[in-house]
């Protein structure tokens, strides 16, 4: 008897140490929460929770009940035990909505505050007294909407677009964004492992249609494409790579790209653009953050794969990450093409990384960053691709003999020979397939040219093509800068 009544304490200064320690989220907007979502009516009105309140959950379901109830009054916390119907013992919380009475006998129809959901009719003899020390949590649950949401074309959900976003949201922890607060909801941003966030992934689906935020905006059917997404490449803990610096002024966050990843992206850079000029512009009403697209850079008349991460509405204009170089560049939106799949057959260049400058520093290698520079890096902790950089060990380059191989001014000049080569033969196999475009135009009828001039950029002329083609090529050879300077 006295080893219970031992545990028994243990067990209720467990529950109380768990209680007394949780600190409860305010939910400011633009602010970033891990959650289950717990319970879906449709996109507009759902449930979540932040993971971080597992531990108080787990012990109201794996509390041991000590009194019933005999009589509960509406507004009243009860716990309910919600696996009573299959013989399980798991206790929830519930605020009594409603009392039902029925030839003298009371039913109740309770709210779930930590899951979201209404359970009806339950009998009286499941309903048990709520500790106080339980009651004195508030809910737990947060009531949603999906933001950039809205039914597609009804003024109600349909039932394969709630089936589309219980299939999205799934059963794994998300993100979730705060845009915004309306009454008593939430207007949220949700992401987890699919390809986009999810508002995004149903508008593809034609399971809903975007606006932001709340002005109605309709969706076009004919521009949903097929789901893209980038791939990365593949690290280990201990890989160690021979790197040159993208972007990135110290050590703190960085960008690098293999030395060999980046030898073949030069050679690729010609196909990119090849590819993306034959794509159509975004339209506005597609654009949404977090899809991936082309973007030409104007300077050298060249494309580069990018990230939409904002969309300045009011200026016409977008904030576009360059993920093959690692830097952000405020662009026009007219300048802003679809993604070829063509695009995407290699990984992304830019490596995102964060280092000691400490261990940098006494490794012989110069912490204040510059683009072009060379060390070795060696993973010692995983990343995620451009949210989480991987933290490694940066050493400077060595020959098998243990010294230094090249100075960095040494270094600095080989690479731009090196660059100098590849801008000049990529540019010069872009003018050869200018040329072999623009010489079978003479041969395409008047509808194929017209139809091929709505692709081109308005500012390239069809009319004297061919006797352009060679000033073009002429442009690209004399392009010198390999990046695009950020603004």
């Amino acid at each position: 008897m006295q080893q219970f009544l031992l545990f028994y304490i243990q067990i209720i200064m467990e529950e109380a140490e768990i209680i007394r320690d949780i600190v409860l989220d305010a939910y400011e907007v633009n602010s970033l929460h891990v959650v289950d979502v717990t319970y879906i009516v449709n996109p507009h009105n759902f449930y979540v929770r932040p993971i971080k309140y597992r531990p108080v959950v787990n012990q109201f379901e794996s509390a041991v009940p000590i009194a019933k109830v005999s009589f509960v009054n509406v507004g009243d916390m009860v716990l309910y035990n919600w696996g009573q119907s299959c013989g399980a013992s798991k206790y929830i919380r519930g605020k009594i909505l409603k009392v039902l009475e029925v030839e003298s006998f009371f039913d109740y129809d309770l709210f779930a505050v930590d899951y979201g959901f209404v359970e009806k009719a339950v009998p009286l003899e499941f309903l048990w007294q709520c500790k106080e020390e339980f009651q004195k949590v508030p809910p737990l649950a947060a009531f949603c909407e999906l933001g950039n949401c809205f039914p597609p074309g009804l003024p109600t959900w349909p039932a394969h677009s709630i089936e589309g976003f219980k299939f999205y949201a799934g059963n794994e922890q998300s993100k979730m964004l705060v845009l915004n607060k309306k009454d008593e909801k939430l207007v949220v941003k949700l992401v987890n492992s699919n390809p986009e966030d999810i508002a995004t992934m149903l508008a593809k689906g034609a399971y809903s249609k975007l606006a932001p935020l709340y002005e109605d905006v309709m969706w076009h059917p004919t521009t949903v494409r097929k789901q893209q997404h980038f791939t990365f490449r593949e690290l280990a803990v201990n890989d160690t790579l021979h790197v040159k610096v993208l972007a990135g002024s110290s050590l703190k966050e960085f960008y690098v790209a293999d030395i060999g990843d980046y030898r073949r992206h030069l050679k690729e850079k010609s196909n990119i653009t090849f590819y993306a000029r034959q794509e159509f512009r975004v339209c506005e009403t597609d654009m949404v953050e977090g899809m991936i697209l082309c973007m030409r850079d104007e300077s050298r008349n060249m494309y580069e794969r990018g990230l939409l991460k904002r969309i300045l509405v009011d200026e016409y204009k977008a904030i576009v990450h360059l993920v093959d170089q690692g830097i952000d560049v405020e662009v026009p939106t007219n300048i802003l093409k679809y993604m070829p799949a063509m695009c995407l057959r290699s990984s992304v260049l830019a490596i995102f990384c964060t280092a000691d400058e400490t261990q940098a520093w006494n490794s012989g290698v110069e912490t204040a960053l510059t683009p072009g520079q060379q060390f070795l890096i060696t993973i010692k902790k995983l990343g995620y691709q451009f949210e989480c950089p991987h933290l490694v060990y940066v050493e400077p380059l060595r020959d098998p003999l243990g010294a230094a191989a090249i100075s960095p001014a040494e270094l600095l000049v080989l690479e731009e020979e090196e660059r100098e080569r590849a801008e000049m033969a990529a540019a010069k196999e872009a003018a050869k397939k200018d040329l072999e475009e623009f010489a079978s135009i003479a041969t395409i009828s008047g509808i194929s040219i017209a139809a091929c001039a709505i692709r081109e950029d308005s500012e390239e002329n069809i009319e004297g093509a061919v006797g352009t083609a060679s000033t073009s090529a002429d442009e690209q050879v004399s392009d010198e800068a390999l990046f695009v300077k950020p603004n």
